[in-house]
């Protein structure tokens, strides 16, 4: 596959720090959104999914750093016998700490796994806690 965009509409996190002190520990959390699909022989389509995520950062004074994994179960049709099954995320992130507010950039890797072979692409984004 030649390109493969993820995009999580609504996100649940419970995280380990009190929001104002420190941004320190893990977290884990379940997200929805929606998964949008694109190859290089013309095929493309968009669906719901689900998924689970878990990371951990530091907060060292203005600023954060972290990591975290995830995983999104994906059921694409794409063509009669192509399927998307599931999607799986590795990223970093840094963000500056504001006290009760977290403004975040994310950039790493994801993979898909299809019933016809496995692709890999990167990931970016931007965010907030």
């Amino acid at each position: 596959m030649r390109r493969a965009g993820l995009a999580a509409a609504v996100a649940l996190t419970v995280p380990a720090a009190a929001l104002g002190e420190d941004w320190s520990g893990g977290y884990v959390g379940v997200h929805f959104g929606g998964i949008d699909v694109g190859t290089n022989v013309d095929l493309s389509e968009a669906d719901l999914n689900v998924g689970a995520r878990a990371g951990y950062r530091v907060d060292m004074g203005d600023w954060t750093l972290g990591g975290e994994l995830g995983y999104d179960r994906a059921d694409l049709d794409l063509a009669p016998g192509v399927t998307i099954d599931n999607v799986i995320r590795a990223k970093a992130n840094l963000g500056v700490d504001l006290g009760t507010v977290m403004p975040y950039v994310t950039a790493g890797g994801a993979r898909a796994y299809t019933s016809v072979g496995d692709g890999s692409g990167w990931l970016a984004g931007a965010g907030a806690v």
